[in-house]
């Protein structure tokens, strides 16, 4: 398995990590940094997010912050986007939100059952965190 943390081990917020196995490439949130409105060059941000996104077979959501799915509008409408019940719910009902899941195809991910998605079995389980519904997810592949 290879792993790319495109954004988030140098600073909190704003997570997108890449995993790769075999023919899959899956990416794990795709978040806003927490301070988005203050940068002056967002135009590379949103460039970045297109060139991680390309190609991609899934997106998996822990949470529902906005430095966790910000990104999303740079993914394929095709693209199965994988995340809990109550997140889903918490995304939907966000009226500052910019994503709009009802473009997109959203998998709701039962809790801890495993489930196989191409190269890779994935596992979620709840955590504590200040959002509802937030998860911790298992992947295993190889």
């Amino acid at each position: 398995m290879l792993i790319t943390i495109h954004r988030g081990a140098e600073q909190v917020g704003g997570n997108c990590i890449e995993l790769r196995s075999g023919n899959t490439k899956i990416m794990v949130d795709a978040g806003l940094p927490l301070d988005y409105e203050l940068l002056t060059d967002k135009s590379t941000l949103w460039e970045d997010a297109a060139c991680w996104m390309k190609a991609v077979d899934a997106i998996f959501i822990t949470h529902a912050h906005a430095d966790h799915f910000g990104l999303l509008t740079q993914l394929d409408s095709e693209i199965p986007i994988f995340m809990s019940k109550e997140t889903k719910i918490l995304i939907e009902n966000n009226l500052f939100n910019r994503v709009n899941l009802e473009k997109h195809r959203v998998i709701v991910i039962p809790i801890r059952q495993k489930i196989r998605f191409k190269d890779f079995e994935i596992t979620a389980y709840h955590v504590d965190h200040s959002a509802f519904g937030a998860c911790a997810f298992l992947f295993e592949a190889e």
